[in-house]
């Protein structure tokens, strides 16, 4: 063996023991290494915009895709996803009709892992929210995905019982009237709507509480609902006289029972009060003969003594 080989074996024989000797100690500091944050490298919205080449809707769907995956990664190392509220500006401003990303846009903002300011979490979910809401005036889901953010999650991260906190409810009662407005043919969005009337009662709009259960009741078919309305009207009026409009519905319902019970209510509705042959007929027919919706109501309230 030449010296140059026995050099070369012993510069080999060093490295292994050297390589040796760190290895634990970098196996522990590499084990304490974690990663905590994440760098938001898209463009502003405007400027992704322009970058996608036409292809908006396409982006937006990638972005999202990617929201929902990188939720699911960050909520198993129990550490924020931080960068979700940029995306969802993306989302939104690449393709405003996206819904999804409205839908949920609230539990993936308030429900972070480990959020240090969740506050200011909950209040950037209800600006995306209320930008959705802008987009989809007249969609029952997200306006009761909304009145519950803001009445029953969106307050827990605010000082409770102040100001603020009052004001996030009163709305989101709000919100949850204007959802069982808009959803009263759908069964479960009314029983889930009537929920904004314990809110109201609180706030001391018990009127407001009062005339919601009242058009909820005049726009829904469903039996049971209509059940548990008036048994939450009649908690909630204590001595208050029913509005003109309920009184009527309930008289269109006895009505359309004896009369038609085999047809629905939109069905009688078009057909018209049934007429009374004998009243009806003659060169001068007597004063209750009702050919018009407008004429039974005018004669149905003043038997009530109220005025048509």
């Amino acid at each position: 063996m030449t010296s140059r080989s026995l050099l070369i074996g012993l510069v080999l024989l060093a490295c292994a023991v050297m390589i040796g000797l760190s290895r634990p100690r970098l196996v522990e500091w590499l084990s304490q290494a974690k990663e905590t944050s994440d760098v938001y490298v898209l463009p502003p919205p405007t400027v992704l915009a322009r970058a996608s080449l036409g292809y908006r809707a396409a982006v937006a769907d990638y972005l999202w895709a990617h929201v929902l995956v990188t939720q699911g990664l960050r909520m198993g190392a129990k550490r924020p996803f931080q960068e979700v509220g940029q995306y969802l500006d993306a989302i939104n401003h690449l393709d405003p009709a996206y819904r999804e990303p409205y839908r949920l846009a609230d539990s993936l903002l308030s429900h972070q892992a480990g959020d240090s300011d969740r506050a200011q979490s909950v209040r950037r979910a209800r600006q995306i929210l209320e930008r959705g809401l802008i987009q989809f005036p007249y969609d029952a889901e997200l306006w009761l995905n909304y009145g519950q953010f803001l009445a029953y999650i969106g307050p827990g991260a605010l000082q409770f019982d102040s100001e603020e906190w009052h004001a996030w409810r009163n709305e989101g009662a709000k919100a949850i009237v204007r959802a069982g407005e808009l959803g009263a043919s759908d069964e479960a969005m009314v029983f889930r709507s009537m929920s904004a009337t314990t809110i109201l009662n609180k706030a001391g709009e018990v009127d407001a509480a009062i005339r919601f259960l009242e058009r909820l009741y005049t726009a829904t078919d469903n039996e049971e609902a209509r059940d548990d309305i008036l048994r939450s009207l009649e908690s909630l009026r204590a001595g208050k006289a029913a509005s003109r409009d309920f009184e009527l519905a309930k008289k269109f319902d006895s009505l359309w029972r004896a009369d038609l019970p085999f047809a629905s209510r939109v069905m009688l509705s078009v057909l018209g009060p049934p007429v009374d042959a004998w009243k009806c007929a003659g060169p001068n027919p007597e004063a209750f003969c009702d050919r018009t919706w407008i004429g039974w109501s005018n004669h149905a309230m003043s038997a009530t003594g109220k005025n048509p």
